[in-house]
This record gives structure tokens, C-alpha cells and sequence, in this order.
């Protein structure tokens, strides 16, 4: 299931696979041996292997660089680490970083956790952060998605061996939120291999290490490796396999093929139920949405602020809420949901109101209605072409006819980070707090401040940048819920309802739980009964 905005990841060249191969090789030979000499696998009390039924291929597994989030069933939270972190509740965490404190306005300081090394034996330093960042901030660097979390950033700096200071070029009141996306590789496999090579064979400090990857096959096998500061409880190894179908992963768990199967719907808790399994739900701080193409689509009725309005009035949210999803989501607002920095509880969601919408759509001069295209991908999410569906039918009942037009994934992403969506008035988009659990996250990325935007309102950019530059808890807060109140009145996107994760598992596992970079494989505890 992916929510976040991913840049596509293609295997190289087969001229460049076959130049980097042997140096990947030899690489993967050497963190072999090294995690051999201590101990590997041995590090877990027990042998035990799980296998997990995926619904995505982990072809940009190998280069953090190359995207901004993750599946539920995503390894990089256990092959890589960042200097900070957010747990199941969305409270930022220590991560490569114990503590951090704010020396001035622009230089934080992060102190490491020491004893930490690479899967290559190499010991994590500040010189390694230092030449992460540096990496990303240079041109090359530049070409990935997550340079783009480091633009506010000037330098970084190491002051000791396991201290480093990050130096931006304006206050930035959420840089160490920012940093829990920026994995660190060890820096002297990637100048070795390239991007090309490290991304065949990937060198982190997590508790798992790449085994095999095969991404065409759509496999990848980690083993657990020494770790001090968050081991492996049971698990020694994990075997990922994609089952793009969500009947086919439900299968896979019902026969005993796999021991989690993730990516499932609402509509499979009965079989689930009634099979013994159990189901793991989490709640996401991300509304799916059908946004409009406001900037590049020229004539067309979304340009009026009412007709966006009585879009929203006309779908029925909670109808789909507990239609489709069964109870298991919530209606969004303004592209927040609670529970997020800067959610207003007094800026409610459109209410289902078709009357209302027949009136503003007269108003604008649309009462004979009118035909709007949008395109979307489907099978990110439980029930999410159903959806789709429900909307424009409710639309059809106020007199829009809403073509649904179903694109393939990766030229959705083109058209995304373009801005060029053709003839195309909407699209299915979804408005993120996912990545710091702060509003701002979908704020900015639904602003003047994105590269190509869909929506810009050049009035609001001076607010934006000001609530980043405002150390003050509450007085953020009070600007972010003013930028969010602008946006609700603005209605840039029809929005639906909140996503929401939910897998199935084998009762021999507990304490499956998921944070924003994945499964938390490395707590999962497993019974030698029934494993592999």
C-alpha cells in the first residue's frame, strides 16, 4: 500500500548493472564475512524465519535517497537508520542520535549513540552523518527526492567523534522531525559502488542486512545481524515476497504459504477472524483525495472556489466510511486528520449536503452540470477503486460525470513531479503528514513551494515560511491551523477519507506493530511452532 509520493526506482543499465555488479559482490562478501565473524543469525536467541506476502516490489529497497516514504511492509526501518525516528504513536524518537539540543536560531547539534557500526564493520561517526549530508547537498545529491528535505540546510558539521552539528539557512523549527527520513548509508560503500551498486547491495546500521534481492522476481531475504541498541528480539531471518493482489496475499496467509500477509482490507477481517488469525490496524495521519489540477489545466469548471465546494458536499464521506471500510477510517479535513500538529478541531469537514451543492453550482453558472476527467491509481489502499466509484456516483446525482480514468503508477508519478496532467482536471493524491506527523508536512507539498505545483496560493508561501521559522510551540501551532483554515476555504482537493493500514498474522507472532518507516520486525516476537 503506498501512500507517499514515490519517485519511481529502475534497475540500471544492464552495462552499468554488469560494471557495478562484481564491486556490489565483493561488497555484499564483505558485510558477509562480517556479520559472519559475529555471529549473524546467532545474534537471536533462536533460528527463526518469517515470510511476509507483500503488495509492492522492493526495487528502490538498496538507495534510501530515491524516495520519501515507505510501505508497511517496507525493510529500509530495519537495513537503515536516521537520526531520529517516530514510534507507533507518532512521538519523535532517539535514533543514531541519543539526544539533540538547539545551539542558535539555524545550528542544531545531535549527539550519536556510540558503539554503532555499519553491516561492513565500519563504526558509525559523526563524519559519516556529515558526509551523508554533504552528499545531498551537492549536485549530484541533488537528483534524488530526499535532497529535497534538505533544502533549508546549509552544511553539517562534526565537532567530535559522536557529536555533529547541522547549520541551516533559516530557523527551521522541525529539522530534527525532518531527519527521521534521511537513512544513513555508510558513506565509503556508497563512493565505492555508486548509486547504481549500493542500491544491488545496500550497507546500513539496522538490525537486518540484505541476503538476496531479486527485485524483477519481486523477493528479498534479510538476515539479522549484531545490535545493540535495538535487536532482534526472535526473528533471524525474513523473507519478503510480492503478491501484488490482495486476494492473493489473503491466500497466501490463510494456507500457511506466509506468516504476515499486509495490504488487506476491512472485508477480509471475518476470514480472518474465523481463521485464528490476527489483525494489526494502524491509523495514518494521510486523507486520500481526488486534488485538482488548478495550475496547468486552464479552462474548466474547478477554477470556481464553489463548484470545488459543492464537489465536496456532493460525496457522501461517512457513507464510504462504513460502507466501504466498514468503520475502519475517519473523514478527512482540510487534508488533516487529529491527532497531527495543527489539526483544528473547529474546522469541520464538509458535511454530505447534495442540495447544497445543486445551489453553488448554479451559482457558478453550472446547473445543467458538466464532465470532468480524473486520473487515478488504483490498489494503494482497502477498497480504494470502490471509492473512486462511490464519488462519482454521488457526483453524477448533482450533475457532474466524473471519468474516472485509471493510469499505471509510474505515469502517475511523472505527471506528479511535472505538473503536466494533460487534459486531466483532478487526480488521486494523497495529502500526507505521514513524513514529521506536522501538518505543515501536506501543507507545503500542496503549496507554491513544491516544484510544479497543482494549487498555488503566492499569498500564503510568506505564512508557510514564517510557521517553519517559529520556535514557539503554541505560536507555530496558531499559524499552522491559520494556513489549514485558509486552505479549507480555498478547497484545493476533494477530500475522502483517512487511510488506514491493516494486516493479518499468524498466531504464533506478537507484538506485530508498524511505524512510519515499516514494520517494526525487530520486536516481533515468534514461537518455534509453525515457523520456517
Amino acid at each position: 500500500m503506498i501512500k507517499w509520493s514515490l519517485v519511481p526506482f529502475a534497475l540500471p543499465h544492464k552495462s552499468v548493472f554488469m560494471k557495478t555488479w562484481r564491486r556490489a559482490a565483493a561488497c555484499v562478501v564483505a558485510a558477509a564475512l562480517w556479520s559472519a565473524s559475529l555471529g549473524s543469525a546467532a545474534a537471536v536467541a533462536q533460528d527463526i524465519a518469517i515470510k511476509i506476502a507483500m503488495s509492492t516490489v522492493p526495487g528502490v529497497l538498496g538507495n534510501p535517497y530515491t524516495t520519501i516514504g515507505a510501505t508497511t511492509s517496507s525493510a529500509w526501518g530495519v537495513i537503515f537508520d536516521a537520526l531520529t525516528q517516530f514510534d507507533s504513536d507518532g512521538r519523535l524518537q532517539p535514533g543514531l542520535a541519543e539526544s539533540w539540543s538547539q545551539r542558535d536560531d539555524r545550528t542544531w547539534r545531535f549527539m550519536l549513540r556510540d558503539n554503532v557500526t555499519f553491516h561492513n564493520g565500519v563504526p558509525l561517526t559523526a563524519d559519516a552523518i556529515v558526509r551523508n549530508i554533504a552528499y545531498l547537498l551537492c549536485a549530484d545529491g541533488q537528483r534524488f527526492a530526499i535532497a529535497n528535505e534538505l533544502a533549508g540546510v546549509e552544511s553539517a558539521k562534526a565537532i567530535d567523534r559522536l557529536t555533529v552539528d547541522i547549520i541551516t539557512r533559516e530557523p527551521d523549527a522541525i529539522l530534527p522531525a525532518r531527519l527521521n527520513l534521511i537513512r544513513i548509508v555508510e558513506p565509503d560503500a556508497w563512493e565505492t559502488l555508486g548509486a547504481d551498486g549500493f542500491a544491488i547491495a545496500p550497507v546500513g546500521s539496522g538490525p537486518f542486512q540484505v541476503e538476496a534481492l531479486n527485485a524483477g522476481a519481486g523477493t528479498l531475504a534479510l538476515a539479522a545481524v549484531l545490535h545493540k541498541w535495538r535487536p532482534s528480539i526472535s526473528i533471524s531471518r525474513i523473507s519478503m515476497q510480492v503478491l501484488p493482489d490482495q486476494t492473493s496475499r489473503l491466500q497466501a496467509l490463510l494456507s500457511g504459504q506466509v506468516d504476515i500477509a499486509v495490504g488487506l482490507g476491512p472485508d477480509d477481517i471475518f476470514t480472518l477472524e474465523r481463521g485464528g488469525f490476527t489483525i494489526y490496524t494502524r491509523r495514518r495521519p494521510e486523507i486520500m483525495s481526488l486534488t485538482f489540477n488548478l495550475t496547468s489545466v486552464g479552462e474548466s469548471p474547478i477554477q470556481d472556489v464553489r463548484v470545488r465546494r459543492a464537489m465536496n458536499y456532493a460525496v457522501d464521506k461517512q457513507g464510504i466510511v462504513d460502507g466501504i471500510l466498514l468503520g475502519y477510517s475517519e473523514v478527512g479535513t482540510a487534508g488533516v486528520l487529529s491527532g497531527t500538529f495543527g489539526f483544528d478541531s473547529g474546522l469541520k469537514p464538509f458535511p454530505y449536503d447534495p442540495e447544497k451543492a445543486r445551489v453553488l453550482l448554479a451559482e457558478a453558472g453550472y446547473a445543467e452540470g458538466f464532465r470532468l476527467v480524473a486520473d487515478v491509481i488504483t490498489g494503494q489502499g482497502p477498497g480504494d477503486a470502490l471509492i473512486y466509484q462511490k464519488a462519482a456516483q454521488d457526483l453524477s446525482a448533482v450533475g457532474i460525470r466524473l471519468d474516472v480514468r485509471a493510469v499505471p503508477y509510474p505515469s502517475w508519478v511523472t505527471k506528479y513531479f511535472s505538473g503536466e496532467w494533460d487534459d486531466a482536471d483532478a487526480f488521486s493524491y494523497v495529502w500526507t503528514s505521514s513524513k514529521f506527523f506536522d501538518a505543515i508536512g501536506a501543507i507545503e507539498i500542496s503549496s507554491c513551494l513544491k516544484a510544479n505545483p497543482f494549487f498555488c496560493d503566492p499569498s500564503a508561501t510568506a505564512a508557510i515560511r514564517a510557521s517553519g521559522k517559529e520556535m514557539n510551540v503554541e505560536r507555530r501551532r496558531t499559524l499552522v491551523q491559520s494556513i489549514l483554515g485558509r486552505l479549507h476555504t480555498q478547497t484545493p482537493a476533494l477530500w475522502l477519507v483517512g487511510y488506514r493500514d491493516l494486516l493479518g498474522h499468524a498466531p504464533h507472532l506478537t507484538n506485530v506493530r508498524a511505524r512510519s518507516m515499516g514494520l517494526v520486525y525487530e520486536d516481533i516476537v515468534a514461537t518455534t511452532a509453525d515457523t520456517n
